[in-house]
């Protein structure tokens, strides 16, 4: 393919003409040949014009300006001639490419619909709040074009106007992140026509981050200033949090009672049960499932089926080989082993059974749809919701994160440092203390 500069022979209003980009393709006569025109945005007066060398004279209006996205032209007409002649572009996003468009004409545009489609809800949200940061450091009011979103210089006084504004170096090289992931997404699936690389003049050195651990006398101090059934909840959340090895908040609403495994029988606990039955004051009692619900029954009255009640997860913490089998929320999408974490009856089986009588009891009202019900109840389950539902999980725990840091004077993410820094002077290993922590 060939790609020339021409002059529209079509005189404009004013006396302007139009410079062109003339695409060729294939021989002349050929059923393969290609010819097409691309009209520029830049009009000459042809009298002030130099043919020859292709620039405007002296004596032409504005005639450095024009020179400039003359020489803008040429810079597109070689990017297109080089990505199409190395196939990095097809025939037709090297058309696109002249013509100034994508697919998406601006940022917002392309986060509302693919990123939005292919994206969970809390990336997607992470994407819109980053593009927010953007309009916000460079005081754009409208849309964000995808020249504006790619530009050096933009990126340059994005970085210095949200340091000047208080942000972290971390902060800014997170935003910048993300401006990356928008961009390379794009350029992916053909929208945009070059891979964004980021200069790395652009980067903020980090500061080391203070790893915040809390102490025992901190959680004492903690459940001094407990007043409410909510306060406890929310020390209550922290604790459990540090028990089942740092996990997050999308962590504990994800415990399943499925996911429940027997060290002796390797298999979901339920069968498991069914198998050995278990022990009530010294007597083996029966088990049965019942068809309709799906769940495992104690028959109190041994073989009569009647006077029953849920069985307790408690009833075989005692022999402490019961373990749940969890993906973490974080990194459930990498090639992370499961979890194994031990359920003993104490303290974690009985902190789990006591925050779900207590949850039911302080959001019954309010919000019944994240609860576990009693005709579907989950043994593990404190609440019952999609994570991936991110208005509703963040409804959910606002109202405990501001508990918490008000009592304790920590966030819950510090359990996982908590935990990793007590095992680490404990003199666990880092090999096994990531393996521990779900790494």
């Amino acid at each position: 393919m060939r790609i020339t500069l021409k002059i529209d022979k079509q005189v404009k209003k004013g006396g302007l003409q139009s410079i062109l980009f003339y695409l060729s393709h294939g021989k002349a006569g050929s059923p393969n040949q290609y010819r097409k025109h691309i009209t520029s945005k830049v009009r000459i007066r042809l009298k002030h014009f130099d043919q020859i060398n292709f620039r405007a004279l002296p004596k032409h209006v504005d005639h450095a300006g024009i020179n400039k996205a003359i020489r803008e032209l040429i810079d597109m007409r070689d990017t297109a001639l080089s990505n199409y002649n190395t196939a990095n572009w097809s025939h037709e996003q090297a058309v696109n490419y002249l013509r100034g468009r994508t697919a998406y004409d601006n940022v917002d545009n392309y986060i509302e619909t693919e990123m939005k489609r292919t994206r969970k809800p809390v990336t997607y949200q992470d994407y819109k709040n980053t593009l927010a940061a953007f309009k916000k450091h460079l005081n754009i009011t409208g849309v964000v074009t995808w020249h504006e979103f790619t530009n050096y210089n933009n990126h340059e006084t994005f970085k210095r106007n949200a340091l000047k504004a208080g942000r972290t170096g971390t902060s800014v090289n997170s935003y910048f992140k993300k401006i990356r992931a928008i961009i390379n997404d794009a350029h992916m699936r053909g929208y945009l026509h070059s891979k964004f690389t980021l200069n790395k003049q652009l980067r903020c050195p980090e500061r080391p981050k203070r790893i915040e651990t809390i102490s025992p006398d901190d959680l004492m101090k903690a459940i001094d200033k407990i007043k409410t059934l909510r306060d406890w909840q929310s020390v209550a959340f922290y604790l459990l949090m540090f028990l089942t090895r740092g996990m997050y908040l999308a962590d504990i609403v994800n415990f399943k009672w499925a996911n429940l495994k027997n060290r002796v029988f390797d298999e979901d606990m339920s069968d498991a049960v069914i198998k050995r039955g278990i022990t009530v004051d010294g007597d083996r009692m029966p088990l049965y499932e019942d068809e309709a619900l799906g769940k495992v029954w104690l028959s109190l009255d041994k073989d009569k089926k009647k006077g029953h009640e849920w069985l307790s997860l408690s009833k075989y913490y005692e022999d402490g080989y019961d373990y749940l089998v969890h993906r973490r929320s974080k990194t459930k999408e990498q090639g992370n082993p499961d979890m194994l974490i031990r359920i003993d009856k104490h303290p974690t089986g009985n902190l789990i059974q006591t925050l779900q009588i207590t949850v039911q009891y302080t959001h019954y009202k309010n919000m019944p749809l994240i609860l576990n019900h009693s005709h579907n109840i989950d043994h593990l389950s404190i609440f019952n919701y999609d994570t991936d539902n991110n208005e509703l999980h963040k409804k959910v725990w606002d109202n405990y994160q501001k508990r918490i840091k008000e009592l304790l004077g920590y966030s819950y993410k510090t359990a996982r440092k908590t935990f990793d820094t007590y095992a680490m002077e404990l003199k666990v290993t880092s090999t096994v203390r990531r393996i521990l922590l779900g790494h």
